[in-house]
């Protein structure tokens, strides 16, 4: 078996992702029961809240509607094929481009198109202040 049933039943292969098949409530939902920091926090923190709260932050400090939405994914390649700690995932570089192509198709279906350089810096420099 080379795919995954997401919560909508959804036969879906993430190392060959089809972004027909990519759906925003498969997201959403399996986002919303991930816990941050790989379940190290003193209290559940839903990577969806994360996304969220990344998405407000950019809001707040003015950045475009279409920043906000990529913030508001930037996740979302764990819906798909969960998360490996930083420590760890910079050791994976098979890992890293499946979440590379992952994400890009995410962004895709749900942006138009891929982030330029200068949207993806402002979607992934920030974030370390987000936590």
């Amino acid at each position: 078996m080379d795919y995954i049933t997401t919560y909508n039943g959804e036969d879906f292969d993430p190392v060959n992702p089809d972004t027909n098949k990519i759906k925003i409530e498969d997201i959403a939902h399996a986002l919303s029961l991930i816990c941050r920091a790989n379940g190290h926090s003193k209290h559940f923190y839903s990577v969806a809240q994360h996304c969220i709260n990344c998405a407000n932050e950019a809001k707040a400090r003015g950045l475009s509607a279409r920043i906000q939405l990529a913030c508001l994914f930037h996740d979302g390649s764990e819906a798909y094929i969960s998360d490996i700690t930083r420590p760890v995932k910079q050791h994976l570089p098979e890992y890293l481009e499946i979440e590379k192509n992952l994400q890009s198709k995410i962004y895709e279906k749900f942006l138009g198109a891929e982030m330029s350089a200068e949207e993806q810096a402002h979607v992934t420099l920030p974030l370390s202040f987000w936590y």
